[in-house]
């Protein structure tokens, strides 16, 4: 649930369990797991929304003849101070802002698409500029859809 608009908006959360166990994931700092914005040197994917964005155009397909495949999708997950990605959650919405689902092949694509291709390259963030110690940041991407298609991705 939304811990802001409660009863608003549901949330599908996926942890570990999509990670490859070889791949254990770890929050260095329990407690304190700033937003992206927080911070003085923010998280970052090595090449940035430009390398991401190709990324998608590359791997990302759909076809169906479901109609009605328009809004937007935002996976929130959490980049840690070793600059793992894990954590993730996901909430799906119309056009209009309002809880919606779309096909499953579309959220499942773009979801392993990010846990696959995107599972590395990130760069943590600092707590300040005469402090490197790394930090946990959650991160966010939201993926405009329209008619099924990613149409544009969001930061």
């Amino acid at each position: 649930m939304n811990n802001i608009r409660p009863n608003i908006v549901k949330f599908e959360t996926t942890e570990q369990k999509i990670i490859p166990s070889e791949n254990l994931y770890n929050i260095c700092f329990q407690y304190l797991i700033p937003q992206y914005f927080n911070g003085d040197s923010g998280t970052k994917y090595n090449g940035g929304l430009r390398k991401i964005k190709t990324i998608f155009k590359e791997k990302y397909s759909y076809k169906t003849t479901k109609t009605n495949q328009n809004g937007y999708i935002r996976i929130r997950f959490i980049v840690n101070c070793d600059g793992k990605i894990g954590r993730f959650s996901l909430m799906e919405l119309d056009e209009n802002y309002l809880p919606f689902s779309f096909d499953s092949k579309i959220v499942s694509s773009i979801f392993n698409i990010t846990t696959t291709e995107l599972k590395n390259d990130w760069t943590p963030g600092t707590f300040g500029q005469n402090d490197s110690t790394t930090i946990d940041n959650y991160k966010y991407l939201t993926f405009k859809i329209k008619e099924g298609k990613i149409t544009d991705i969001l930061p």
